[in-house]
């Protein structure tokens, strides 16, 4: 997980349960959260970076100073698009672990924890096929608390949609109704 030497989020485990969850899965699943955290955090510096734009100098600028900036500033929104790619490949790689991992436990809470984390960052991550990984919405899963044994009892639709529901209204706390 190379991308997190460059950003390591900062997770307060204390706010997560287990739950029914296999300690295989469970410890996949917290690779996850930190490759979401870090998927979001390098959309927003890009998102931040377009925004602001190359800067202006506070002095006359030749041509070259003026190309050399704006050269940077590019360079700079590339190399934070580069980390978010990689945060959402390798995280697109965890979901297919686990799905491989539970896929002769249909019907066990691991099972239906993989597929509700698939359908969560959208229909491209399901099983093996992480080529959407550029499209998916791994910002959904950047949980800051987990309650497993709450959330594992709904089925995998319904978390998926809990899920994706209190990341658009910007909920704290991840809890399935």
């Amino acid at each position: 997980m190379d991308v997190l030497e460059y950003y390591l989020p900062r997770v307060d485990w204390d706010q997560f349960s287990q739950g029914p969850l296999s300690d295989d899965v469970w410890a996949e699943f917290q690779d996850l959260i930190l490759l979401c955290h870090s998927h979001k955090h390098w959309e927003m510096a890009v998102r931040e970076a377009r925004r602001e734009g190359p800067g202006r100098s506070m002095y006359k600028e030749t041509p070259y100073t003026l190309r050399k900036r704006r050269r940077e500033w590019v360079l700079s929104i590339e190399h934070s698009n580069n980390h978010k790619y990689r945060a959402a490949f390798l995280a697109a790689g965890k979901i297919c672990r686990i799905a491989s991992m539970v896929q002769e436990r249909q019907g066990s809470p691991d099972w239906q924890f993989s597929l509700a984390l698939a359908l969560a960052v959208g229909r491209h991550v399901i099983l093996n096929d992480i080529t959407g990984h550029e499209t998916a919405e791994f910002g959904v899963l950047a949980f800051t608390a987990f309650d497993g044994d709450t959330e594992i009892g709904n089925s995998p639709e319904n978390m998926s949609e809990a899920w994706r529901t209190a990341s658009a209204l910007g909920s704290v706390l991840r809890v399935a109704s």
